[in-house]
């Protein structure tokens, strides 16, 4: 899984009308294969909007964003949107193995949805009695793996 962080620092008094459109666009991402995640605002900067996507590969990633940056939703509401903001930082990441997103499930088969609220799954990792086998489990399921084996 394919997650993209992206922060947004807007002209003053502009944040409230990009959220205004950032809900519109929010509205059509999935049906172009942008998989909104989750946002949040920081508490000591008024001008400042964080939020985070997902895509299941780099490749999905480059297909959503040229079909959603070339639909015709967007074209209606760019012009509103772009102007507000004033810096953009993007992130591209992969999740780790720590985190108990993504990785983990692909890995050893433990099926749930991407992260889709601000609270993320927790993960426990407990060894067998005989130290042979190692249980991974998190709030989406669980998955016994051998010894010794790591995510990488």
């Amino acid at each position: 899984m394919i997650y993209e962080l992206r922060i947004y620092r807007f002209h003053r008094n502009q944040k409230k009308k990009f959220i205004a459109g950032f809900k519109r666009a929010k509205r059509f991402m999935k049906k172009y294969g942008v998989q909104f995640v989750a946002a949040w605002e920081r508490l000591d900067r008024e001008d400042e909007f964080i939020w985070i996507r997902s895509f299941p590969s780099l490749k999905a990633r480059e297909r959503a964003t040229r079909d959603f940056y070339g639909s015709p939703e967007w074209l209606k509401i760019v012009h509103l949107l772009r102007p507000t903001i004033r810096r953009r930082e993007v992130r591209i990441m992969k999740s780790l193995h720590l985190s108990g997103i993504g990785a983990v499930h692909k890995n050893y088969g433990i099926t749930s949805p991407p992260l889709t609220s601000n609270v993320a799954p927790v993960t426990y990792e407990t060894s067998s009695p005989d130290r042979n086998t190692t249980t991974l489990a998190t709030s989406a399921g669980s998955a016994k793996r051998p010894r010794g084996i790591r995510n990488s």
